[in-house]
């Protein structure tokens, strides 16, 4: 397994650097893709014919832990470059059902560890995902859980679109997301001091922004948070040489603009972060941040010049909130000045904005996959969505094109057509190129 992470680790890498063009990277790699997948299948096999690993002495789970964990890499890599064959599809299958088992005897660090991979993997096992929240709530109810580690898994739980996310319906016993997350946030309130110490404050901001990616706003929490002055708190830890970073800044500055976004009239608190703050952090978030260009985006971009559509190519909102493609229609004015009065964020969604979700929940999607079991489903991301929904809060109009969508379009004109059907009416009535 060692040999096979390291084997794709290079492969997805290696792959990584040029363009991505999924259908030519399949070609070009079919042979050694299929004779790596062959291995794993085997070597995976025999691991499990030694039986679950909770089954075993606890000198081997030791080991078998850490073979999962393997496993996960591995499948996230193939999922990485999008090479989901038939026979990829039945061993997900085979190790999600060997799995469930795995994850009620782990520790609560490793429990949170294992979910936290399959976050930065993006794979969503649907069921064994729901078998670690059971868990997880039998520890809560036990008081056996620090509350770092709560913070963790709840994290992991929000990459993964948790909230969204019911159990199978076979699935017996299963807690519903919003039960499980309810008691998280009570919890949370009962050991807040635990958490309110600078030494901690990263990790506290931390939670705060996970609470807003699974669309909780908590008021007592929140109150808590900014009843905290923070200007003071940075200044304070710049002047003794253990600066907070410039993702906990980040991170404060995004929850205190999605919080009000969320909130709307009701967003009432009282807050050391003044408007001359908030106005110096959005500065400098704009001049630290450095956009990420791919060549999907700028294939996009060409569509709609073609299109003869106006647009703004990585536009940042006077939030700072950066939007791939800004679209507006020429008769409402720039986009520059926010003018607009309902500005369009085309946002383009490659492969590290989704989700592969290993067994679903989702019956008309199992329904399809019987049909097509050499397609996985993939869904967005909890950040990914969490962006979408904060750029609507903030009054724009949000078209998703997903790379899966663009790569099944094979001709500029079929990808012209597709995305005109995504284009809002009033935006097509007013560009010359949409006249009858």
């Amino acid at each position: 397994l060692r040999h096979l992470k390291l084997l794709m680790q290079g492969i997805s890498s290696a792959l990584s650097l040029h363009d991505r063009d999924v259908a030519k990277i399949h070609r070009e790699a079919s042979v050694v893709l299929s004779a790596v997948l062959a291995a794993f299948r085997e070597t995976f096999r025999q691991l499990k014919a030694g039986g679950p690993p909770t089954t075993q002495p606890f000198a081997k789970r030791g080991q078998a832990e850490s073979d999962m964990q393997l496993i996960l890499f591995i499948l996230g890599c193939f999922g990485s470059i999008g090479y989901f064959p038939r026979e990829y599809h039945a061993l997900v299958g085979e190790v999600v059902e060997w799995g469930h088992d795995f994850i009620v005897g782990l520790p609560t660090r490793d429990l949170s560890s294992w979910l936290n991979q399959c976050a930065t993997l993006r794979l969503k096992p649907v069921r064994l995902m729901h078998g670690s929240v059971r868990v997880i709530q039998q520890r809560l109810d036990e008081g056996d859980m620090q509350l770092t580690d709560l913070v963790y898994i709840l994290y992991a739980l929000a990459i993964l679109n948790y909230s969204k996310s019911p159990p199978p319906p076979a699935y017996h016993g299963a807690i519903q997301p919003a039960d499980f997350l309810s008691a998280c946030v009570r919890h949370i309130a009962d050991r807040w001091s635990e958490l309110d110490t600078p030494s901690l404050y990263p990790m506290m901001t931390l939670l705060m922004w996970t609470l807003l990616v699974l669309d909780l706003y908590p008021e007592a929490l929140f109150a808590r948070f900014y009843g905290i002055d923070w200007p003071a708190e940075i200044e304070k830890a710049r002047q003794i040489g253990e600066p907070l970073g410039q993702q906990t800044v980040a991170q404060l500055y995004w929850c205190f603009v999605a919080y009000v976004a969320g909130r709307g009239r009701e967003a009432t608190m009282e807050t050391s972060l003044t408007a001359d703050v908030l106005q110096q952090w959005g500065r400098e978030l704009r001049q630290d941040t450095k956009p990420l260009k791919s060549s999907f985006q700028w294939e996009v971009a060409k569509t709609l010049d073609r299109l003869a559509l106006p647009h703004t190519y990585e536009y940042r909102t006077k939030e700072g909130v950066l939007i791939d493609i800004a679209l507006t229609s020429p008769s409402q004015g720039s986009v520059e000045d926010h003018k607009v009065e309902l500005p369009v964020a085309l946002e383009v969604d490659g492969p590290l904005h989704f989700l592969t979700v290993l067994d679903d929940s989702d019956a008309a999607a199992a329904a399809d996959h019987e049909s097509h079991p050499d397609v996985l489903r993939l869904e967005q991301d909890g950040s990914t969505l969490f962006k979408h929904r904060l750029l609507q809060q903030l009054g724009w109009q949000v078209v998703s094109v997903s790379f899966a969508d663009w790569e099944g379009l094979k001709t500029p004109h079929e990808r012209e057509m597709w995305l005109r059907s995504k284009i809002p009416e009033h935006v097509k009535q007013s560009a010359a190129v949409f006249a009858d």
